[in-house]
């Protein structure tokens, strides 16, 4: 079941491709390509795995699938104009960033990721930044302590990752330009820095996050810039040499932020459990006497627990609302972890008819993918909203086959505000007052 899973994906992908004139940044590209990749490791370790595919775990993952393609078709015919790749001539005489406005912002990320460093090291009490990340991983999920910062450390080490994705649609954009050398290094500085910065997490996630957007802004500048004949196989092979890249170091990058999976697991196999073990966890799951409803009188309690959670947390509404439970899993000698892909809170709130709530998040990511088409930024330079957005959002739609990231975070009320209030911070110290009549 698992190998016809795999070539039916395959297939949808394919179509998927042609479909929307080759672009490899469409949602529906990366969020089935995602789960493509994920039936392929499934695939590959199906007998490790025992994994005999049910019915219906086959048949939300497949309908999920078909549901996001076809919103997605259904939305562009609706919005034709909006979806159609022009050339744009870009003139050189951009409205220069100031070199000195670049500097302090890469010296500001040195300083706050310095002191979350230095946070890291005072909580676990050692001299090894990697054994401190462990630690901290550790008891965030065993312990009875969890590590958490000052509010004076936390809210400007998220302002500096959030600064990450409008770096890298500068740096993206100017990399096109003949001139600004020293503008190129400055924001490849800030780019780099807010990815080491990631790191702090304790998760390659977060870097991963960045390298997504960073393939859809070079993309998308190199087809709507192009003025010859598009020859999309070139910048598309590219792209896929830095996820390939990201690939062969996963297990490296692991062990410089502690974790230690390679201790009882060869780099290979760590990699399967994060990208395919959670086909075989939702498998399990559905399967099982353990899905239930746990907020039976909220509307879709799982798949909107961010937004709820934030009526609670910061309103002090008291809404009845109590969080899932995710338990480790193992097949033998073989560990599994403890992920089941973006189904298992939709098979919670609408049982087999779970793979409709893909179509919703389709919608939404067409949305913002429509917004992201007509920003002024591919003609100006200048990054507005609409750019920012769908590269902030993006990594949910690929990383659909590890977890459910991309409603939680464009939902959740109080992130999705603060997001934005950074972007316009950043935004207001890099162009100044006169940012409106720059976009005119």
């Amino acid at each position: 079941m698992i190998g016809l899973l795999l070539l039916l994906h395959i297939l949808i992908l394919f179509t998927t491709y042609r479909l929307f004139n080759k672009e490899i940044i469409s949602p529906s590209f990366l969020f089935i390509s995602g789960f493509t990749i994920s039936c392929y490791v499934a695939y590959c370790y199906q007998t490790e795995w025992d994994l005999g595919l049910h019915f219906n775990t086959f048949s939300i993952i497949l309908l999920g699938s078909l549901s996001f393609l076809l919103v997605e078709w259904w939305y562009r015919n609706k919005h034709k104009k909006y979806f159609c790749y022009r050339n744009i001539k870009i003139s050189q005489d951009v409205v220069p960033l100031s070199a000195n406005k670049l500097i302090a912002f890469a010296v500001f990320q040195l300083i706050i990721y310095y002191l979350h460093y230095k946070q890291q090291m005072s909580f676990a009490n050692t001299s090894v930044w990697a054994d401190a990340i462990g630690e901290i991983d550790q008891d965030n999920k065993f312990g009875d302590k969890s590590f958490s910062l000052p509010w004076y450390i936390n809210v400007p080490h998220a302002f500096c990752q959030v600064s990450g994705y409008i770096w890298i649609c500068l740096f993206a954009y100017y990399i096109k330009l003949k001139r600004f050398t020293k503008t190129k290094i400055l924001l490849a500085i800030n780019v780099l820095l807010s990815m080491m910065g990631s790191l702090l997490s304790g998760g390659r996630m977060p870097l991963f996050g960045y390298l997504i957007p960073l393939g859809i802004m070079l993309f998308a500048l190199n087809k709507k810039r192009s003025q010859k004949k598009q020859k999309p196989i070139k910048q598309q092979l590219g792209l896929i040499f830095l996820g390939v890249l990201f690939i062969l170091f996963f297990s490296q990058i692991g062990s410089i932020i502690g974790r230690h999976e390679t201790d009882n697991m060869d780099a290979k196999y760590v990699f399967a459990v994060y990208c395919g073990a959670e086909i075989k966890n939702l498998d399990v799951y559905m399967n099982s006497n353990e899905p239930f409803q746990l907020n039976e009188m909220l509307p879709l309690s799982n798949t909107l627990s961010s937004f709820y959670d934030f009526f609670n947390t910061r309103l002090g509404i008291g809404i009845p609302f109590k969080e899932e439970e995710y338990t480790f899993l193992t097949n033998g000698k073989y560990f599994l972890g403890n992920v089941y892909t973006c189904y298992r809170a939709f098979y919670n709130d609408l049982g087999g008819y779970g793979f409709l709530l893909a179509g919703f998040c389709s919608l939404l990511a067409c949305v913002l993918y429509r917004k992201f088409n007509k920003s002024s930024f591919f003609q100006t330079g200048i990054v507005d909203l609409n750019v920012f957005l769908y590269c902030f959002f993006s990594m949910g739609l690929f990383l659909a086959f590890f977890s459910e990231l991309f409603l939680r975070r464009l939902l959740s009320v109080e992130y999705f505000i603060r997001t934005v209030i950074y972007f316009y911070i950043i935004t207001f110290i890099l162009y100044g007052k006169n940012r409106a009549k720059m976009l005119s």
